[in-house]
C-alpha cells in the first residue's frame, strides 16, 4: 500500500471511531434471584454498582450479571461464544432475546418473530446534532428515552467516583437473538446523549466465564475522505445461516467456506496491508449473534477495530491527491 494511501485510510478509521457511538425468558415459575430488584435499585440509588446497602455481604458486579444472565437467559451457554481477554466492566445493559429487549430486569418491548417491526423500529438522528448534517439511522424509539436516564444516571456514578470514561452500554444477547434487533437497541442507546457516545460492548461467553467485544457503530453522518481511499475498507458480511464473505481493496467479495477459512483471509489482507486497523461487519437482519460474534472473535486479532454495519458514505476531498 502507497503511504499516501494508507495514511487516508488511517484518516477515516480515526474519523469512524471518534463518531461512533435465544431463548425466551425460562418459565414464569423460575423466579428472579432473591432481591436481585432490590440489589439493582439500591445499586444504582448509591451509585455504586458492585455493592448493594441493603445485602448483608457485598455483591460484585461479576455475580449481579451471573445472576440476571441465569434468569434472563436460562444461563452462560446462552451467550454467544468468541475468544477476549476484555472483562465485563459495569455499566447500563440491555438484554435482547428472540422474544424481548429488557433494560436492566425491566422488559422493554416485546418482539415479533425476533425482530422490531412497524412502529417498533424508525429513523434516528443523533441528539445535540444538526439535523442536516446526519441521516437518519434505524433505532428503536422506545427504548431511546429509557437509555438516555440510564447514561445519565451511571455518568453521575462516574463522576462521583473521580472518573472521566464514557458511560459504558453492555448488549447481552442471547445466541440466537437477530442482528438487526440488536443494531437497532445499540443505536437507540447510542444515539439518545449528546457529547461523547457510550462505550459499547458485546457480552460474550468464553472459557473463563463472560467476556467483553469492544464494538462501534457507524457514524449517522458522512465522512469526509479522499476517493482514493475508499477502496481501502474491508467489509465482513455474515448471512443467516453462517454464509461468509470479505470485501476489501477494491476487490469483489470473497466467499469463505468457514470460521478458519475468513480467519485466513483476514490473515492473508493484514498481511497486504498492516496498518489495517478497522473493519466493517454487516449481517443479515436475521443472522444469529452467535454466527456475527463467531466471525467478529476470529477478526479482532487482525483488526482490533469492529464496527458494526455498512461502511459509512463518504464525501470525496476535493484536491485531495492520490
Amino acid at each position: 500500500m502507497r503511504p499516501a494511501a494508507s495514511a487516508r485510510a488511517a484518516l477515516l478509521a480515526a474519523a469512524v471511531l471518534a463518531a461512533a457511538p435465544a431463548a425466551a425468558r425460562p418459565p414464569a415459575a423460575t423466579p428472579p434471584p432473591a432481591r436481585l430488584a432490590q440489589v439493582e435499585d439500591g445499586v444504582r440509588r448509591t451509585r455504586v454498582l458492585g455493592r448493594s446497602p441493603d445485602a448483608a455481604a457485598a455483591l460484585t458486579f461479576d455475580l449481579l450479571l451471573e445472576r440476571h444472565l441465569r434468569y434472563q437467559l436460562g444461563g452462560l451457554d446462552r451467550l454467544p461464544a468468541a475468544a477476549t481477554e476484555d472483562p465485563v466492566r459495569p455499566g447500563v445493559y440491555f438484554t435482547i432475546t428472540t422474544a424481548e429487549v429488557a433494560l436492566f430486569e425491566r422488559p422493554v418491548l416485546r418482539l415479533e418473530r425476533g425482530l422490531l417491526r412497524g412502529a417498533m423500529v424508525t429513523g434516528c438522528l443523533p441528539a445535540g446534532q444538526d439535523p442536516a448534517a446526519s441521516r437518519p439511522v434505524r433505532c428503536a424509539p422506545a427504548v431511546r428515552p429509557l437509555a438516555v436516564r440510564a447514561l445519565r444516571e451511571e455518568a453521575g456514578r462516574l463522576r462521583g467516583r473521580g472518573l472521566t470514561a464514557a458511560p459504558t452500554v453492555l448488549l447481552i444477547t442471547d445466541r440466537d437473538a437477530a442482528f438487526a434487533a440488536v443494531l437497532h437497541v445499540a443505536y437507540a442507546a447510542a444515539l439518545g446523549t449528546t457529547g461523547a457516545p457510550p462505550e459499547l460492548g458485546l457480552v460474550v461467553r468464553t472459557r473463563r466465564g463472560p467476556g467483553l467485544v469492544p464494538v462501534h457503530l457507524v457514524p449517522p453522518r458522512p465522512v469526509r475522505i479522499a476517493a482514493g481511499a475508499l477502496p481501502l475498507l474491508a467489509t465482513v458480511h455474515v448471512a443467516a445461516g453462517g454464509g461468509l464473505t470479505l470485501q476489501a481493496g477494491g476487490r469483489g467479495p470473497r466467499a469463505a467456506a468457514d470460521l478458519a477459512a475468513l480467519e485466513a483471509l483476514a490473515a492473508e489482507l493484514k498481511g497486504r496491508e498492516p496498518d489495517r486497523t478497522v473493519v466493517f461487519v454487516t449481517a443479515d437482519p436475521r443472522a444469529r449473534m452467535a454466527e456475527v460474534v463467531a466471525a467478529v472473535g476470529r477478526l479482532r486479532p487482525f483488526f482490533p477495530h469492529v464496527v458494526l454495519g455498512a461502511a459509512p458514505p463518504a464525501l470525496a476531498r476535493r484536491g485531495a491527491s492520490d
